[in-house]
């Protein structure tokens, strides 16, 4: 059976993919070339980075329905470009194209791309048109199991003007155009393969074995829970060649040990998930780091199948039962002092366009049990409520060898234990967890989204029949108003129809959003032109432009 799920967030997932707006506050220079102000002077050519990497995916297709996690985009954003990419300071800029898309309003609304002339894939063959073609066809293939095909879905018709000219002409305005055509396939090397199954192992040419991309660097190696290994793309046609020899991606889950291989000069850069024991890298000696408020932002995720969480007032409980406020005390505000819990489902915090919705669930245990009575609940003799005579007992998944996470379920396991509700400890690999989500099975799920520039992805998220609701949540209302935002370009009445939304969602309570993380970057000091990207775009967004220092060959 086909999956669809949000194929234009990159993933999302993962993930895959949640997705908020745009962050004023965020830093860094967006050029082309990164924070390369040093590099003429400090730059090296050659040399070789090693990267923790937390997750490993099952494969190396990405951007097929099994592999929605942040640790399979990163890598292969250096090696498959797309029309545009996210930049630190949230906003889109051309990658693949010469120049912004040109905007026809219509009607209808047309988008013409006009690629980079440049543009050239490893074995030489430009990059034209028909990939652009191929990759939309590739994911409109029901026979294909891609992430999603939000707003590939939206495309009335499309037409080859050149081999660097591709017009899309859309059913109607869609405002997220630029969150499409990332990446884009090389049609020559793809056509008549079983686009599954192609990209396992490898990103290459079938035929030859042969890796294939268009971006600075190719995958040349890769090892399933162990490494990936990516080597400068000799036939990179942007700015310059990349500086590096090589990138290593080392598979390291576990945070503390990701700290103990940086001091000891196993790895030279991590890009860890939030933990406590991150406050000892801020003062590490020979290291550099940098700590932004991030789009990575952790939930808890409830499944509609199960038939007492399909009730709003038991997700409304368990809302209540959980003290939000001291687990990013307790957990958050030692590595950002000026932390609060998350209180909306498509913006972040610090994004200009956020209201706090969610804020009416304050910690209120005696309201949770309230609520509960309320509906004929009654507690049974080891002090676990059942409602119906069933008994609120859910399984609880996450990712195994996660301190953060397994210290937020042992709180809000005590604190809903003290409520009446029982939560069981389901913790797995991820990448056997996240296959789980992708195939809705689960009763609790804590993870986390990572945002990309435009918000554009809560639809994939929140729609009744949205490519990542995994929860099968269905509000027909928020749905329409969720629709509704692809067809408007003014971004002030945009944001005000997501907001009405997440307001309906709040009600509802498909996801309960916990906390923004804050995001570091840490990297030896060995090397430079690092820039911290907290979307999706990943830590490498300009791998290019990462070097080892000459003073440390």
């Amino acid at each position: 059976m086909r999956s669809k799920r949000s194929y234009a967030l990159l993933g999302l997932l993962l993930a895959l993919s949640m997705f908020a707006a745009a962050c004023a506050s965020q830093g860094g220079d967006t050029g082309n070339n990164g924070d390369t102000g040093n590099a003429a002077d400090e730059a090296a050519q050659g040399g070789t980075l090693v990267v923790a990497a937390e997750q490993f995916p099952a494969d190396t297709q990405c951007y097929g329905a099994s592999n929605n996690i942040a640790w399979c985009y990163y890598p292969e954003n250096a090696v498959l470009l797309g029309a545009y990419r996210q930049t630190p300071d949230f906003t889109y800029e051309p990658e693949l194209l010469d120049g912004e898309a040109e905007v026809d309003q219509g009607p209808p609304f047309k988008v013409t791309y006009h690629i980079n002339p440049d543009a050239t894939w490893s074995d030489g063959e430009p990059v034209t048109a028909q990939d652009f073609e191929y990759t939309k066809e590739a994911i409109l293939d029901p026979d294909n199991e891609v992430v999603g095909t939000d707003g590939y879905d939206d495309i009335k018709s499309t037409k080859i003007i050149d081999d660097k000219t591709y017009e899309v002409t859309f059913n109607k305005v869609f405002a997220p155009y630029k969150t499409l055509f990332g990446p884009i396939y090389p049609a020559h090397i793809l056509e008549g393969q079983d686009w599954d199954k192609v990209w396992d192992k490898c990103i290459c040419d079938p035929k030859t074995g042969d890796p294939i991309g268009d971006g600075p660097f190719l995958l040349t190696s890769w090892k399933k829970n162990q490494e990936w290994v990516l080597e400068r793309n000799e036939n990179y046609w942007g700015d310059h060649l990349a500086y590096l020899d090589k990138m290593v991606w080392r598979y390291i889950a576990d945070v503390n040990s990701e700290i103990q291989a940086l001091r000891g000069g196993e790895v030279d850069m991590i890009y860890p998930t939030t933990q406590l024991t991150l406050k000892n890298v801020l003062t590490m000696e020979g290291v550099e780091s940098d700590v932004e408020a991030g789009t990575f932002w952790q939930h808890l995720d409830f499944s509609f199948k199960n038939p007492l969480l399909k009730n709003d007032w038991v997700r409304q409980a368990i809302a209540y039962g959980i003290d939000r406020q001291a687990i990013v005390d307790k957990l958050v505000k030692p590595l950002q002092d000026d932390a609060e819990p998350l209180q909306n489902l498509i913006y972040v915090s610090n994004a200009p366009e956020y209201e706090p919705h969610f804020d009416t669930y304050n910690y209120d245990p005696d309201k949770a049990a309230q609520i509960l009575e309320d509906h004929g609940c009654k507690k049974g003799s080891d002090g676990i409520y059942e409602c119906n005579g069933q008994k609120l007992s859910f399984s609880y998944k996450s990712t195994a060898e996660n301190e953060l996470r397994e210290l937020m379920y042992q709180i809000i396991q005590a604190e809903l234990k003290d409520v009446g509700i029982e939560m069981r400890n389901d913790f797995g690999e991820a990448d056997v967890v996240f296959t789980e989500l992708s195939q809705h099975d689960y009763d609790v799920f804590q993870f986390g989204w990572v945002g990309t520039v435009d918000p554009f992805g809560s639809n994939a998220i929140f729609e009744c029949k949205g490519d990542q609701n995994y929860g099968d949540y269905c509000n027909q209302e928020a749905t329409d108003l969720l629709e509704k935002t692809n067809t408007i370009l003014d971004p002030t009445e945009r944001a005000a129809t997501y907001n009405q939304a997440d307001e309906l969602m709040a009600e509802d309570v498909p996801v309960l959003p916990l906390w923004q993380a804050p995001q570091m970057l840490a990297y030896s000091d060995k090397f430079g032109g690092f820039v911290n990207n907290t979307t999706t775009q990943g830590p490498i967004w300009n791998a290019a432009d990462i070097y080892m220092k000459k003073s440390a060959q």
